[in-house]
């Protein structure tokens, strides 16, 4: 919604969305992540959006935040409706980055055989298996910083009640899908504009986004560098916020696709 608000007030028409098992949403098994899944609703919206009166359907763009990157870069390189593509504080899927935020191959692959094993228990009961996403050590992000950030987010304080209905779950079968995804693989085969916004402390460190930006194939690529900012500006502090929509409101209005 933050970033919503400020591109409409640019001139912008704005769609956003609970995907598919999550939020408002509906969908079974509920708080799945599923890039496959969330890769068909970004493309269901490009329908939505182009069905729209006063919508250019060949000004159609997206924006992918944090782990919503990956989706993003997955829709853009597959559907040739997408006239350019902004990617903000990207959790990039890769190797090194399940490596950085488990410790270890040998955690990785615990993880996944973990998920692996969930995923056949609900193939065989029908039943899924969650573990937290914050607050203990089987969470899938045990960072302090994160969980103090996520938490409010769930226990519905009276006087944080703006912030919504998240849960502080995933199922685990999620895992194999999230800490085996390989968007380093994909984003080289980026065509269209791109737009990548990162920061100093923002996730997935420095040197992933770099490499990332650097394989991409497009000759109309941006990499805006916030100095200093970290993960959590990126989703609440307003001047960060500013500064990137400041980068994201004229290279969507500056590309159109070609027919």
């Amino acid at each position: 919604m933050q970033y919503a608000t400020r591109l409409a007030s640019r001139g912008l028409a704005v769609l956003i969305f609970d995907p598919r098992y999550h939020g408002e949403s509906s969908g079974t098994p509920r708080r799945y992540e599923s890039g496959e899944a969330k890769v068909e609703d970004c493309q269901a919206a490009l329908g939505f959006l182009a069905a729209q009166e006063g919508i250019d359907a060949n000004r159609l763009h997206l924006l992918g935040i944090c782990q919503g990157v990956n989706w993003a870069i997955e829709t853009a390189v597959t559907d040739d409706r997408v006239a350019s593509l902004g990617v903000v504080a990207g959790h990039y899927l890769t190797a090194e980055t399940a490596r950085m935020y488990l410790g270890s191959d040998a955690e990785v692959e615990a993880r996944t055989e973990r998920a692996t094993a969930a995923a056949a228990d609900f193939k065989k009961t029908g039943e899924a298996s969650y573990i937290p996403i914050v607050g203990s050590e089987d969470a899938l992000l045990t960072a302090t910083a994160i969980a103090d950030w996520y938490l409010p987010w769930d226990n519905r304080a009276p006087w944080l009640t703006f912030k919504g209905g998240w849960e502080n779950r995933i199922t685990a079968m999620s895992e194999a899908g999230i800490w085996g995804w390989r968007i380093d693989e994909t984003a080289p085969q980026l065509s269209l504009p791109v737009l990548m916004i990162h920061g100093d402390k923002a996730a997935s460190g420095q040197d992933i986004p770099r490499r990332i930006f650097e394989a991409i194939a497009s000759e109309q690529k941006t990499l805006h560098w916030i100095d200093g900012a970290n993960q959590l500006q990126f989703y609440e502090d307003p001047l960060i916020i500013d500064a990137a929509v400041n980068a994201l409101a004229p290279h969507f209005l500056a590309f159109g696709r070609s027919i």
